[in-house]
């Protein structure tokens, strides 16, 4: 038994001599030795550079929308009325227009109170059918309005009056300019129109009269425009309606000293009418806010105000 245990144990060194030996062989094939440099394939030479990728363009940062604003209907009448004073400080660019004589049409204005003047931006058909009443008689072939194709492309500015009937064919309204005012980042537009009235009658009979203008309306845009009806009389009329009048001798040389221009041709101021666009937003200081798509309400207000 104990020559057999001696040669189990031989057996089991030998084996385990095997086995260390058969593993550093092993590790000696597939380590590099130490000191011996590493096969690494050179890059070709024929290979081009690699270039990093360009960064995209950074685009500008957009100014915020400006804030529009227009100033009080009375600043406006106060521009209106120095500019026509000086003309040689300041003119418009001229609008073209022309006049449509209200002959062409079976209506007339309708009743707007106690005012001397009415005047009225009309853009639509709508617009018409509230300014004007039908006046249609038998055998009248005259149109009620103009039709709305008029409207897409053209608007009316009206001026209406009372006064003494005129001669036929003449019409006391009559233009004096229309232009476009520009006013650094707002512009308004202006009518000056003047009033000559006729003559008084037996009877003290008066009658409406109109004078219509067609206006393209690229040139007076709905949503940013304002519109100023600007009256003048000329100083003799005005002397002969004051004297008719019982006005006094003072009233009559205020009147020569308010008006403009040389005597011959001299003017009084007799209306001032301002339209703001349909969408501007009455402020609290009597100023307009322009909404756009970008500031639809004013500055630091909820909500807008009330027209």
């Amino acid at each position: 038994m104990r020559w057999l245990t001696a040669v189990l144990a031989v057996a089991v060194l030998a084996g385990l001599v095997w086995m260390v030996a058969g593993r550093r062989v092993s590790e000696s094939e597939t380590r590099p030795t130490i000191g011996t440099p590493i096969n690494i394939s050179p890059t070709p030479t024929d290979m081009p550079p690699v270039v990093p990728p360009e960064s995209p363009p950074v685009a500008p940062i957009a100014a915020p929308p400006a804030i529009r604003t227009l100033p009080s209907p009375q600043a406006v009448a106060q521009d209106v009325e120095e500019s026509v004073a000086e003309p040689e400080r300041w003119r418009g660019t001229p609008i073209p227009y022309r006049v449509i004589p209200m002959e062409d049409f079976a209506a007339f204005v309708k009743n707007w109170g106690n005012a001397k003047f009415f005047t009225e931006v009309l853009r639509s058909l709508d617009d018409w059918n509230k300014a004007f009443s039908s006046a249609v008689v038998m055998d009248d072939a005259r149109p009620t309005a103009p039709d709305e194709a008029f409207f897409e492309k053209e608007l009316l500015l009206m001026v209406a009056s009372v006064g003494p009937p005129a001669v036929e064919g003449e019409n006391p309204l009559s233009v004096v300019f229309l232009e476009d005012a520009p006013r650094g980042a707002w512009s308004f537009r202006v009518l000056t129109w003047l009033y000559e009235p006729p003559e008084p009658v037996d009877g003290g009979m008066t009658v409406k009269h109109t004078l219509l203008l067609a206006v393209p309306k690229e040139y007076i845009p709905k949503e940013s425009s304002a519109v100023a009806f600007f009256g003048q009389k000329s100083l003799q009329a005005a002397i002969r309606e004051a004297k008719e009048e019982g006005q006094s001798d003072l009233m009559i040389e205020m009147l020569k000293r308010r008006a403009k221009g040389e005597e011959d041709v001299a003017v009084v101021e007799i209306s001032n009418m301002i339209h703001m666009p349909p969408t501007a937003i009455r402020q609290e200081d009597g100023s307009f806010f322009m909404p756009t798509p970008e500031n639809p309400t004013p500055p630091n207000q909820a909500a807008p105000l009330e027209k």
